[in-house]
């Protein structure tokens, strides 16, 4: 509920979100399609990406994740490394393709177009 000045301005119920986002953007010094997704499910999610207004993309996409057993899990003093991105290479089709995005991750993909 939202009130102004005392008065009942809109009472609005929020929508549910979802376990797993994404957003895509562009490096626009390198031409690079850049696609982030975090999944906060426990189960990996597969998606479907479409890159459209481009003629050309390249065959392979750099990857760099970020997951562990809980999302509360964070690096410390005491374990440094707990939480480390671990690099990969997947291949690409063509500028429609799926994804697996692993359970509790933050994965960044980078997709050439030069």
């Amino acid at each position: 509920m939202c009130y102004l000045d005392g008065n009942l301005v809109h009472d609005v119920t929020a929508p549910v979100t979802t376990d797993f986002f994404a957003q895509a953007g562009s490096d626009e010094a390198t031409g690079d399609i850049i696609v982030k997704a975090i999944n906060l499910s426990d189960k990996d999610v597969t998606s479907s990406l479409k890159v459209s207004g481009l003629t050309s993309i390249g065959t392979q996409a750099a990857v760099s994740v970020l997951t562990s057993a809980s999302l509360s899990d964070n690096n410390s003093l005491d374990q440094l490394k707990k939480i480390v991105p671990v690099m990969s290479s997947v291949e690409i089709s063509g500028t429609e393709f799926s994804h697996k995005f692993s359970a509790r991750s933050l994965t960044v993909m980078r997709l050439k177009t030069r």
